[in-house]
């Protein structure tokens, strides 16, 4: 079976080109119906959803102290980069930031996304350009 390759997934997943799989179907001969969540190449934002671990504003100790094991060399990181983590992790609220963050991203997101796509109350058609290669910076 031939294989559209669209889309590109760590666990190595790709969409078959007839439409078996539950996020694609074609819509007519040369256009494919997709549904599901794309990454953006070039943004980077704090998580807002935590599956299966506990959310990061409740490990800010655990952050604080993991800092601490790097200023006594006992984390086997690389000096360097410890001491960029150090200045970011020692604070006691590492965590609690990344949470803010995320959700401001998200807010944000949401905003552009309302402002640009729905414009004047009607949803715009959205084209989307697959990367060359499927990891960004």
């Amino acid at each position: 079976m031939a294989k559209v390759g669209i889309f590109w997934d760590p666990k190595g997943f790709q969409l078959d080109s007839l439409g078996t799989n539950k996020y694609l179907r074609a819509t007519d001969g040369d256009t494919p119906y997709v549904s599901m969540s794309i990454r953006m190449l070039s943004i980077d934002t704090p998580e807002v959803h935590y599956p299966g671990i506990t959310k990061p504003s409740k490990q800010d100790t655990n952050l604080s102290q993991l800092a601490e094991w790097m200023r006594q060399g006992k984390a086997p990181i690389n000096d360097d980069l410890a001491e960029f983590l150090i200045q970011k992790l020692q604070s006691g609220t590492a965590g609690t930031l990344q949470e803010e963050q995320g959700e401001k991203a998200s807010t944000a997101f949401q905003e552009l996304i309302d402002k640009k796509l729905h414009e004047g109350g009607k949803n715009r058609t959205v084209y989307l350009h697959s990367a060359e290669k499927p990891f960004d910076q």
